[in-house]
């Protein structure tokens, strides 16, 4: 008996990737220059090709050039673009060609720039080509799968496995998710990370799996005598309720009902009766249709004539409709109704403990890359099931989570000087350095010391002002730093020529003029927050370091604030609150203490506080989101405060990119923008906006289709809700932990339909037939169903009840006829392929003949047996 929990559909591509090209414009017609963007549509460019082979090849890249740049310029664009990502301006303006502007130069690196990087993502989630990337469909049994990497491990929407053939795969989720499904659970069902899952929820005081699993719970509902679990209990009464009723043919509720017996047919077999035509002596061509006793079609047989694949694609589709994904949500509340005691109480009581507390954040936060995706799958499993159980807890307790997940990010990030890069390093250096000199005469500061940083920040580039963020990130804290302490640094940072003494002497003057350990700490946290929203957080200093207050404001003000902030709360002093605005709420609540204060400080910090932090984009649902996140902020902060962490919060995730193996982004698919080809159909706006749903609480309202490929945003924005949301929300889960579309094995004899056997022989024929020609019509069946029908219902009969009157009855008599006489693990298509050669030959020159017994030729069927025991 195959496994019918590990069949799954994949996707295998016999080359590399096809990338979509793009769609030329109308003859005639340039896309304009400010049209243009990088996105994976681009080809990949190849400076070191040849011209001839380069604008042969990428002909589709023409018809997006620039005004101005006609196709005879190509030969010249592959050096003019290897020039451009390497930055030589001025012999680059000097070198374009005809027509080109230098304004539109920067349009020209841009598409260089993203193509370039696609191509090395591609390079990365193949392993430089090991693995092939899946495209086009074909079964594949998950025991099939020799070892799976652990989601992500090559990019983001991406998995990585090797069969035990050999093949390497790698699988998209977007375009095969039935496969990449299969290859996530070939993961998560792995003993060893089960076990792992416990280890980590043990050491974090938390109760173990099997503690908050609602849907292995035992209810009253028996079959065959035993109590079933709540979700194969559920499966159960929903089968159940739909056989009773009087269905059309065509609607969803019975397709569903035949697709799943498709599918018990092609994991289990099936019983078909045999049915034939015997003359009658004497009548002419008088015939009287017979039947014997039902055998059983192997699966092997059955998937000779159903597609497997095209039938779990029909019940996923279904079963995520509204009709049936709202009726298994009643079934399921019907089965926690029927499980006795206190076990529905006590798991609800379990999860709640895991969702709302701050130790399992904190636990998964501290585990590698191999193991997060196991863990974001239990929190997600643990969402769905509470949302089943208690829609409003749930929904709250995803706000929760969210939050704190983002606090655990942050704090991550900001102790990770390594992580963030140079463009948020850069512009966190500009924030805090810029508002000192902003504020040099409120502040009671030396005009000299905004001289020397005016002068630094215009000279020193992106490079420069990155070296200077990563001496902040050493000497930040609440110590006082003198003139050695930085000489030290400094000698020991590598930093070389003309910038180490520039860095050097901009420091000193810091200390000196006792503002160091608030600029270094405000330099933190900017870049923090900039490195997580992956956009620009203002236009001025003091807009840039409001807005991070104003986030740090946020997350500061939460319950567990100095246990989720543990390295933020130890790396900074308390002037730094005060330089970035923060109001005395949040500064209560991380009780970080002031030993480096200073009045400059003071008084920069309050032109900080004044300062309005941007309205940031127009998106839909914007007032209602600012409306939840201040809500959520007046948990610890008062008025004016709650409205400032609020727009800080939202303009912060509103562009999310989130912190690489991060706990928030990772729950709520909120990463993305890493890797341009893993978005999938999700865009980074909705993967952006369920991350700002799931912090405010508004997933429901941002996530209304749920587009999102995360299953924590999906059971969160079914949260609150009841019907098809919460039952989709259910379904995914269920699926996803037993297997694609696994369908229980203590009730599987529900899904086999039972042809009559005590039915006259010619309806039973019908009812036989009927039911193949309906799978046709849903799609289902292969192209030659019906001459394999009406060869086997004929030749699994052993004719000892026939008349004589049948032409070869001796013959077949004489060879022993009846049943498959093939092995279970061989189709009796395929073992006997020589006695169904010649009756399918026969059966395409005339397709009903007065008894399909002449078309069986008893020497084509010794012909097989000889066949198949000279090979044994």
């Amino acid at each position: 008996m195959s496994d019918r929990r590990n069949q799954v559909r994949l996707a295998a591509a016999s080359g590399p990737m096809s990338r979509p090209r793009c769609a030329p414009p109308p003859p005639y017609e340039r896309t304009p220059v400010s049209d243009l963007s990088v996105n994976p549509s681009v080809p990949g460019l190849d400076p070191a090709a040849s011209p001839e082979d380069w604008a042969a090849d990428k002909a589709d890249l023409i018809a997006s050039l620039p005004p101005g740049l006609v196709p005879a310029d190509i030969r010249q664009l592959p050096h003019l673009l290897d020039g451009a990502t390497t930055r030589a301006n001025a012999d680059l303006i000097a070198s374009l060609p005809p027509g080109i502007a230098p304004k539109e130069v920067g349009d020209l690196i841009r598409i260089a720039d993203g193509a370039n990087a696609q191509r090395k993502t591609m390079d990365i989630i193949t392993d430089d080509g090991k693995f092939k990337v899946l495209t086009e469909d074909k079964d594949l049994s998950v025991d099939d799968i020799k070892s799976s990497a652990h989601p992500g491990a090559g990019g983001d929407g991406w998995l990585q496995v090797t069969t035990k053939d050999g093949d390497h795969y790698a699988i998209p989720e977007a375009k095969a998710p039935d496969a990449y499904a299969a290859a996530e659970h070939h993961y998560l069902d792995l003993a060893s990370g089960n076990e792992r899952i416990d280890e980590i929820r043990e050491k974090a005081g938390l109760p173990a799996r099997d503690k908050t699993d609602l849907y292995a719970l035992e209810t009253d509902i028996e079959h065959d005598g035993k109590p079933l679990k709540v979700e194969d209990a559920a499966m159960k009464l929903m089968i159940e309720d739909l056989r009773d009723r009087d269905l059309e043919t065509d609607s969803k509720e019975a397709k569903l009902l035949r697709l799943l017996e498709a599918d018990h047919a092609v994991t289990e077999g099936k019983d078909v009766i045999p049915v034939y035509e015997e003359r009658l002596s004497g009548a002419g061509k008088a015939t009287r249709t017979q039947h014997e006793g039902a055998r059983k079609l192997e699966p092997v047989d059955m998937q000779d004539m159903l597609e497997g694949s095209k039938i779990r694609d029909g019940i996923r589709d279904l079963m995520q409709s509204d009709e049936i994904a709202k009726l298994h949500h009643e079934k399921l509340k019907e089965a926690l109704d029927a499980v006795p005691g206190d076990g529905v109480k006590n798991v609800e009581k379990n999860l709640t403990e895991l969702l709302e507390g701050t130790e399992y954040v904190k636990a998964i936060s501290e585990l590698p890359d191999t193991e997060m995706p196991r863990a974001y799958a239990d929190i997600e499993n643990a969402m769905s099931q509470l949302a089943v159980l208690d829609p409003k807890r749930a929904e709250s307790a995803s706000k929760t989570f969210a939050n704190n997940a983002l606090a655990v990010d942050f704090d991550a990030t900001f102790a990770d000087p390594s992580s963030i890069d140079a463009d948020a390093a850069a512009d966190a250096v500009d924030a805090g350095l810029g508002a000192i000199s902003n504020g040099i005469d409120k502040a009671g500061l030396p005009f000299q010391l905004a001289d020397k940083i005016e002068a630094f920040l215009k000279d020193a580039g992106i490079a420069g002002k990155q070296d200077f963020a990563k001496m902040a990130a050493e000497l930040r804290g609440g110590d006082f730093v003198d003139h050695d302490t930085i000489d030290a640094a400094v000698d020991k940072s590598g930093i070389q020529g003309d910038r180490r003494e520039s860095i050097r002497s901009l420091y000193h003057d810091l200390s000196s003029n006792g503002v160091l350990s608030a600029v270094t700490g405000a330099i933190g946290v900017v870049s923090t927050a900039r490195q997580l929203a992956g956009g620009d957080l203002g236009e001025t200093p003091e807009e840039k370091l409001a807005t991070a207050g104003g986030l740090l404001s946020m997350i500061g003000s939460l319950p567990e604030s100095t246990s989720l902030l543990r390295n933020l709360t130890k790396g900074i002093d308390g002037s730094t609150l005060k330089l970035l605005g923060v109001g005395d709420g949040a500064k209560d609540a991380l009780d970080i203490k002031t030993r480096q204060g200073n009045m400059g400080v003071d008084a920069i910090g309050e032109r900080v506080a004044d300062t309005d932090i941007p309205d940031g984009p127009k998106v839909e649902h914007r007032d209602r989101i600012l409306d939840q996140l201040n809500d959520a902020a007046k948990g610890g902060l008062d008025g004016q405060d709650a409205t400032r962490a609020a727009k800080a919060t939202f303009n912060t995730l509103v562009d999310y990119t989130g912190r690489v193996g991060g706990v928030l982004g990772a729950v709520t698919g909120g990463l993305g923008a890493h890797a341009a080809l893993s978005s999938g159909d999700a865009t980074d706006a909705e993967k952006a906006s369920a991350v700002i749903g799931a912090i405010s609480g508004t997933l429901g309202v941002v996530q209304p289709a749920l587009s999102t490929a995360s299953e924590f945003t999906t059971a969160a924005a079914a949260a609150g809700k009841t019907g098809a949301s919460a039952g989709l929300s259910a379904l995914r889960m269920i699926s996803r932990v037993a297997g694609p579309l696994a369908i229980p094995l203590t009730i599987a004899d529900l899904f086999a339909n039972i042809f009559t056997s005590r039915a006259k022989s010619k309806a039973i024929n019908r009812e036989q037939y009927d039911w193949f020609n309906q799978l046709a019509s849903d799609g289902v069946a292969k192209g030659d169903w019906a001459v394999k029908y009406d060869w086997v219902r004929t030749t699994l009969a052993d004719f000892k009840d026939a008349k004589e009157t049948v032409g070869n009855y001796w013959d077949l008599r004489n060879a022993k006829w009846g049943g498959r006489k093939s092995p279970e693990d061989v189709s009796i298509f395929e073992h006997r392929r020589s006695e169904f050669g010649e009756f399918k030959r026969r059966w395409e020159d005339k397709r009903q003949p007065t008894t399909y017994i002449s078309y069986l030729d008893a020497g084509k069927h010794k012909e097989d047996m000889k066949r198949a025991k000279d090979a044994a």
